[in-house]
């Protein structure tokens, strides 16, 4: 209706309620091409209401719904929330927010919806959707959900990190680390070398780090991400000088230790039963010089990240 309106259509009170009325029942309808016409306006029109942060972020004021999820299980055969019998959500509930879903579950809804707009490219940039950060939430005063359910975000990104953004929301950590890696190169202008040293990190830009770090925080739920080991790091007492007490504790802490002894990059645990801070692994990008990760963090600092 809002696309009617935006192409100078009135619509008359009474018919706009008869045509939300339809919508509403094709929501719950048994019939498969009803529904799917049903969902699929429901899911476009939120699309099309996301709230303008900046030219490159949209968030959405509600959660998807069942009906919108539906959608998603239908055409990917996604499996379904334990309380949905044949992919399909409890008679009545189709507006609902859908909340008996996991982590893991949200990234692959936010998947399948951005390959979707897979060619709704603009010069260098992709459309991507995630979901919000813990700091997004705050800075958008957006409501912190007692289960896990779907709240989107809408950015533009670089075409380089599209890569990365879906290994990252699909749960391929150790893809997403090996991404993480070659994209930093690339962007450091370091493809040959294959490492980064200390000044390629002091002069590593800001918006490219800010924008590997929101994808994992997102695509991790803030348990993976170079802001996550900055603050464990500052917690532990680390300062922009190498402290070799802080190191081995930080090791301790995000799992890159284990009994007193660092871990070869095989032996890190690639799922979110690793410590937090686990990953992105510094070992990758600095290679030998992974004790000057203070170095990394402070420049996570100087980003604000």
């Amino acid at each position: 209706m809002a696309d009617y309106e935006e192409e100078g259509w009135r619509i008359d009170n009474q018919v706009r309620q008869q045509i939300s009325d339809k919508l509403d029942a094709g929501l719950e309808s048994d019939d498969g091409s009803i529904f799917k016409l049903a969902a699929e306006v429901k899911l476009a029109k939120r699309l099309n209401n996301l709230v303008r942060v900046d030219e490159n972020l949209e968030v959405d004021n509600s959660c998807i719904t069942c009906a919108e999820y539906k959608l998603f299980l239908l055409e990917t055969g996604y499996k379904s929330p334990q309380n949905w019998q044949n992919q399909s959500f409890v008679k009545g509930t189709a507006k609902n927010i859908v909340d008996d879903i996991t982590l893991e579950d949200a990234n692959q809804f936010c998947v399948w919806l951005s390959l979707k707009d897979i060619n709704n490219q603009l010069d260098k940039l992709a459309t991507w959707y995630r979901l919000p950060t813990p700091k997004e939430r705050k800075q958008h005063h957006l409501p912190e959900d007692k289960k896990t359910g779907i709240r989107l975000v809408r950015c533009k990104l670089p075409l380089k990190y599209s890569q990365l953004a879906e290994y990252l929301m699909r749960g391929e950590w150790k893809k997403a680390d090996v991404e993480t890696f070659g994209v930093m190169l690339q962007v450091a202008g370091k493809e040959k070398q294959r490492y980064l040293d200390v000044e390629d990190i002091d002069n590593f830009p800001c918006e490219d780090l800010r924008i590997i770090d929101t994808l994992w925080v997102s695509a991790s739920n803030g348990h993976f991400g170079f802001s996550v080991q900055k603050e464990i790091y500052q917690s532990l007492g680390g300062i922009q000088e190498y402290n070799e007490k802080v190191w081995n504790a930080f090791g301790d802490r995000v799992g890159w230790k284990r009994g007193g002894s660092w871990l070869s990059y095989d032996e890190y645990t690639f799922n979110l039963n690793a410590p937090g801070g686990h990953i992105p692994s510094s070992e990758l990008y600095l290679g030998t010089l992974r004790s000057h990760s203070f170095v990394f963090f402070s420049r996570a600092e100087t980003c604000r990240l």
